[in-house]
């Protein structure tokens, strides 16, 4: 993988200028964990890239690279996955000279100039690529098919920007066009959800854009300027579903096959490396399925994996409800118990807290951050595997979209929506007999979902206004960007109810609001730590197997999130495996975490800034509270809030 930079400029200027541009460009990088820089300049502007060394064939890669016959220059932030496929392809169309020691940058560079734009169609895995065509001044910037890695653009008038950072960009962009982005604050602050990137193509900077999952960015001359455009090529769950016709039995072998091949397939491909393999693995089923199966391959090859997992501080044993484990040691500790080769550390990184770790963290994502409380520990992990000599950390991350999705409210709705009334009955009743709930219990389940549905569609179920911060956001803020608006139509087109159908249950493979906020925590962490994230469970040749299966793969005869409880059944224990009461909750010490760590981080002055956006009475009277659960989530992000406006307040002119 790499770090990426570059510029042109339509009217050509003298090389001692993009010699400054490239420096200044290059600055932000030098606290990066890069083994070397490329810079490759021409008429026009300049291409970069920052290489940083995952596997053994990294080593040999040289970007960027100018090809002086087709006119092309090109740089690439890329891992590539089903390596040997994409040079069988090759090698059929005529490029000859590939082997295993070709490095992942080159055998890109090779698809682009055999199929041109449609290469997405060829090439796989994690990458952000840059191409710029000399011939007729064509730019394009693309993002891999599930926005695994970001990168940011700028268009001002006549000149073009790219980094992979945004500070770059922001060193010498022109004055007149630096700003705060209103429109991705107030989505970002606005909704009470996880996810930053309610519009997915924006980022807290004016006139800088962030690269959206599945799409790329071409640009060409205008009259006097640069004209662009967004263009989607893959769309995950909707774009290429395997053209594969399944047997009808839900239990019929081949499913388990095709699943297994596959996701081992993922597992492995994800562990390219020539340093050590980490992963967080937790009691669920997600990463333990990534893990376990990582840690059998591994073992085979005499190789160890390093597992980390995150547990409370000592000291905290609130339980926040029955049926959330707050400390999922236990769990862990029986799934790696038959997997002798996992080194397994608990953290409860004890001193830390999203106080002492805000601005270092604001520094490094650039932007406003509201899931502090889970990155404190995803930053020790990361840090501590580095210091192993890991390369690789593997996590399962999007696999409750993946290998673990299966919910019996919504297979019941999936099967009746799609004409199946009686066997949608028929599961509903096996299910209710394995576990112990009365027929008419679920039935009323179903009732009242369907009741959800029907009233948010006809406008008067105001349920999803509770994701919405309309306590501090000031109203103006939210009217003027439909903040309403916009996450009805994100609930109309992923679902808000469990009344889901076939088609918004694949829509949701794509979820670009999560795999943006994804793509850009494993891209930074990645840069700042030398430690690549890698999730197998967002593997676009699984999301594709899974895009082609029935809702039957999911549940079925009462077994939900079949994939992993029933293809996987030798790899989890089944104490683990099959129990469906309980749920780990992460970071469920915040509050205590919160009071006994930096907590004289409240007493700073908040920027002025923050107030431009929220309500400076509301503000003020929480910060005067008593940490606790209704308020610590709020209080971390006004102050993050607050540390990003000081961090960037001279750069963008606030």
């Amino acid at each position: 993988m790499s770090a990426i930079w570059g510029y042109i400029n339509l009217k050509n200027n003298t090389s001692e200028d993009y010699t400054k541009l490239s420096e200044l460009m290059k600055k932000p990088y030098d606290e990066c964990v890069i083994e070397r820089i490329g810079i490759e300049q021409f008429e026009n502007g300049f291409f970069a890239c920052g290489l940083q060394c995952f596997n053994k064939r990294s080593h040999n890669e040289r970007l960027p690279i100018y090809d002086s016959e087709s006119q092309i220059v090109f740089t690439a932030d890329v891992v590539l996955n089903d390596r040997k496929k994409l040079i069988e392809e090759l090698t059929v169309a005529g490029v000859g000279g590939l082997n295993e020691e070709t490095p992942d940058g080159e055998l890109s560079f090779y698809a682009w100039k055999k199929w041109g734009h449609e290469f997405t169609d060829h090439i796989i895995g994690l990458f952000a690529i840059a191409v710029y065509d000399k011939k007729d001044n064509s730019f394009y910037l693309f993002t891999d098919h599930t926005g695994s890695r970001c990168v940011d653009y700028s268009i001002c008038g006549n000149e073009l920007f790219f980094s992979t950072l945004s500070k770059p960009i922001l060193n010498v962009m022109p004055q007149e066009y630096k700003g705060i982005d209103e429109q991705f604050i107030v989505g970002c602050e606005a909704s009470l959800t996880p996810y930053m990137y309610v519009f997915p193509d924006r980022t807290p900077f004016r006139n800088v854009y962030h690269s959206v999952r599945g799409n790329y960015v071409k640009a060409e001359p205008g009259k006097d300027k640069w004209k662009y455009r967004s263009v989607v090529y893959y769309t995950p769950g909707i774009t290429r579903k395997l053209d594969r016709v399944w047997p009808k039995n839900p239990k019929d072998s081949a499913y388990r096959e095709a699943f297994r091949d596959v996701f081992f397939k993922c597992v492995e491909d994800a562990m390219d490396t020539d340093g050590e393999v980490a992963a967080t693995i937790s009691s669920g089923l997600d990463s333990s399925s990534v893990a376990t199966v990582a840690a059998k391959s591994l073992q085979k090859k005499g190789r160890k994996l390093y597992g980390f997992t995150s547990v409370p501080i000592k000291g905290f044993d609130k339980s926040t409800s029955k049926w959330e484990i707050t400390d999922e040691s236990s769990g862990v500790k029986n799934i790696i118990a038959g997997y002798p080769n996992i080194e397994q550390e608990f953290c409860d990184c004890y001193g830390m807290s999203p106080f002492t770790e805000m601005d270092e963290l604001v520094h490094m994502f650039e932007i406003p951050g509201k899931a502090f409380v889970n990155q404190v520990w995803m930053k020790y992990i990361i840090k501590t595997a580095s210091q192993k000599g890991c390369k690789v950390l593997l996590t399962g991350e999007f696999g409750n979209f993946t290998i673990s999705r299966g919910e019996i409210r919504e297979y019941f709705f999936q099967k009746f929506l799609s004409g199946h009334v009686l066997e949608a009955k028929k599961q509903l009743g096996i299910y209710g007999g394995k576990c112990g709930i009365p027929r008419k219990a679920l039935f009323q389940g179903m009732l009242d979902e369907i009741v959800s549905e029907v009233t948010f569609k006809l406008g008067i179920n105001n349920a999803y206004k509770k994701i919405i911060d309309d306590e501090l956001i000031k109203p103006a803020m939210l009217s003027k960007y439909r903040i309403n608006k916009v996450l009805i139509k994100r609930f109309n087109f992923y679902g808000f109810t469990s009344v889901l159908s076939p088609k918004k249950m694949y829509r949701n493979l794509g979820d670009i609001n999560i795999l943006q906020t994804q793509g850009l925590y494993d891209t930074k962490y990645s840069l700042y730590f030398g430690v690549l994230f890698r999730d197998p469970t967002k593997d676009k040749r699984l999301l594709e197997l899974c895009a082609s299966f029935s809702p039957d793969q999911y549940v079925f005869n009462g077994l939900e999130r079949r994939l992993v409880r029933e293809y996987l059944d030798d790899y989890l224990p089944d104490r683990e495996r099959l129990q469906y009461k309980y749920k780990g909750r992460q970071a469920a010490d915040k509050v205590k975490r919160l009071s006994s760590f930096g907590e004289d981080k409240r007493q700073s002055k908040i920027n002025e800034a923050v107030y431009g956006f929220m309500n400076r009475d509301g503000v003020e009277a929480l910060m005067k509270e008593d940490i606790n659960e209704k308020n610590a989530l709020n209080v971390v992000r006004i102050l993050a809030l607050g540390r990003f406006f000081d961090e960037f307040s001279e750069v963008i002119n606030i």
